[in-house]
């Protein structure tokens, strides 16, 4: 029988804590769930201990003696899963919860495509006590994937806690949260913020175009609209995680350019990632031109964005009326 971990990373959670742990469940498989308390200052260790006997799966408990963010928190999960002999991993936050059926489906559907190493989903959205359906998280492109070792430089097309991941990217490759194999944490470490976007971009490395799969017409989760959370949104901070991004994947893809986030270094990145991903000459010079376009849309004007719209509205709808967004 498949082994499912779910690893939740839980700070001042009390209002929240007891529906999202109840919200989990499975008719199928072994279940375990992680939940790694990053020192909480709120009742979220007192209410999860309460409910612990009362859930229909056994219940693990980290407390962490100080703060140390969501990156880190997780590897602690992911840590202790492995050594579990977990096949899943599963993602789910403090203050978000499943909707039923989730862990079956995704782990059917995982089952049915070995070469998926990452599945997701849409999600209901919770604004206070408004629920709510997003068009644009429904929106995908049929070209999707084929640009994701470009798009997801640039913005996240998935939503982190609807996360079903195959336990071979952490066991095969030690990918981890936040960094680079091989480098420490001193050396190369992203911080909270962004924490999914470089595993997906490891992920797609090791494993290609094709190794994540999302269910956009598909509301897994529900899932919790925090403006207080810790993904910045003003435009200054994004564009500095995002140059973190950028520079893990100079890294990644051995890209030694003495440019620094211009359109020469994105250059030579997009020429990189098309040469490792595509192997049809013609295919990647078309695709290392768009990926081009994709990434500097980060970096560009308003005008330029624009003039782009038809094409990127094929290619990324999500990331590019997003990005239309941030600069209003």
């Amino acid at each position: 029988m498949k082994k499912i971990c779910y690893v939740i990373p839980v700070y001042n959670s009390e209002l929240t804590i007891s529906k999202s742990l109840l919200s989990i469940n499975s008719f199928k498989y072994d279940l375990e769930v992680i939940v790694v308390n990053d020192n909480s200052s709120d009742n979220s260790l007192k209410i999860i201990q309460g409910i612990k006997n009362d859930l229909p799966y056994k219940l693990i408990i980290i407390n962490n003696q100080e703060n140390i963010g969501i990156s880190e928190s997780l590897n602690k999960g992911i840590e202790l899963a492995i050594s579990r002999n977990a096949h899943y991993i599963f993602r789910l936050d403090g203050d978000d919860f499943n909707n039923i059926g989730r862990t079956d489906f995704q782990v059917e559907f995982m089952e049915m495509n070995p070469n998926i190493m990452i599945s997701t989903s849409n999600a209901k959205l919770l604004k206070g006590n408004s629920l709510k359906r997003s068009i644009l998280l429904r929106a995908k492109s049929y070209f999707e994937n084929q640009f994701r070792p470009f798009s997801n430089l640039v913005g996240s097309l998935d939503l982190h806690p609807t996360f079903c991941i195959r336990i071979n990217p952490f066991r095969d490759y030690g990918i981890r949260y936040g960094s680079l194999p091989g480098f420490s944490y001193d050396k190369f470490f992203i911080k909270d913020g962004i924490e999914d976007l470089l595993f997906i971009n490891l992920v797609i490395y090791y494993y290609g175009i094709n190794s994540i799969y999302r269910h956009a017409d598909k509301e897994l989760i529900t899932y919790r609209i925090n403006t207080k959370g810790l993904t910045s949104a003003t435009s200054f901070t994004k564009k500095s995680l995002l140059e973190k991004i950028l520079k893990a994947n100079k890294i990644i893809y051995k890209v030694n350019s003495k440019y620094r986030y211009n359109i020469v270094c994105l250059y030579y990145l997009s020429d990189a990632i098309a040469k490792h991903h595509y192997k049809n000459i013609v295919l990647r010079n078309m695709y290392k031109i768009f990926g081009l376009m994709i990434l500097y849309v980060n970096y560009s004007n308003y005008l330029y964005k624009l003039l782009l719209l038809p094409i990127m509205i094929l290619i990324i709808p999500r990331l590019i009326i997003q990005s239309f967004k941030s600069n209003n």
